[in-house]
């Protein structure tokens, strides 16, 4: 038996959780829904740096919210 599965997904990208979710089904697998976050709408941002050898990269407010998505 397959253990759950979730895929993160937006409702600020809704036609790229239909591909998805047309993937999984083709494919028979029952993937569960979890809505993730979209650091950009909720105003998250960050001053820490991606790299800590490369201060001047500061991580985006994507890889912010993906994060916290991945963390819930």
């Amino acid at each position: 038996m397959i253990p759950p599965i979730y895929c993160i997904t937006l409702r600020q990208t809704p036609k790229r959780t239909e591909a998805a979710f047309r993937h999984f089904n083709q494919r028979c697998l029952p993937v569960h829904n979890f809505p993730g976050i979209h650091a950009p709408t909720f105003g998250l941002t960050t001053t820490k740096p991606a790299y800590p050898e490369r201060s001047q990269w500061i991580m985006h407010p994507g890889q912010v919210g993906c994060l916290l998505s991945h963390y819930m």
